[in-house]
């Protein structure tokens, strides 16, 4: 128990840390890019509107799959399409929002997968298991993306983007090495 609740205490903190810099950064992004300040509330929508979509679709392949390979696929798809996203694309056209709506979906595609990963390994405190999910990974994706943030000012956002996305990827580790899906844990499972 102890070992797999550090590994997917390692899986909050880099998936957080990574999302939560991404979606700090992209209006940064794309106000760089030329792109006008009213259209970036739509753009974050874009984004949680793929994220939602998302979130459905890996929730239900956690359910037949397992939560260890959504979790996976989850993590370097953000971290590709992040990085690959921010590299390829250039100003703010149609090419730059099918990205930004790629990595929603992919950011967003192991959340439900993560919650009910988070409540099962504290069957009798759901509420606990709930809150170490969400309120510890937003907290430290919140304090992650001020870091990040600082990169983006010293370094650059092309920088920023590459250490966020490899936040991401690099959860991929504790994800192959310390989750365990409830469907390996029942006997006959």
């Amino acid at each position: 128990m102890w070992e797999r609740s550090q590994g997917f205490g390692a899986i909050i903190v880099l998936r957080n840390l990574g999302a939560a810099s991404l979606l700090t950064l992209l209006p940064l992004v794309w106000h760089q890019r030329g792109g006008s300040p009213t259209q970036a509330g739509t753009l974050l929508a874009v984004v949680y509107a793929a994220g939602m979509i998302g979130n459905l679709i890996g929730g239900s392949l956690s359910d037949k799959w397992g939560v260890r390979w959504v979790l996976v696929g989850s993590l370097v798809g953000a971290g590709i399409s992040a990085a690959v996203g921010g590299m390829t694309t250039t100003g703010t056209g149609w090419a730059f929002w099918i990205a930004v709506a790629i990595w929603g979906f992919t950011v967003n595609g192991a959340g439900a997968a993560m919650l009910v990963y988070g409540q099962s390994m504290f069957p009798d405190k759901l509420g606990l298991g709930s809150g170490l999910t969400m309120g510890l990974g937003n907290t430290v994706g919140a304090f992650g993306a001020w870091g990040v943030g600082a990169i983006a000012q010293w370094h650059g956002l092309s920088l920023a983007i590459d250490v966020a996305a490899g936040c991401l990827v690099l959860g991929v580790i504790p994800a192959l090495t310390s989750v365990e899906d409830a469907k390996e844990s029942r006997p006959g499972g």
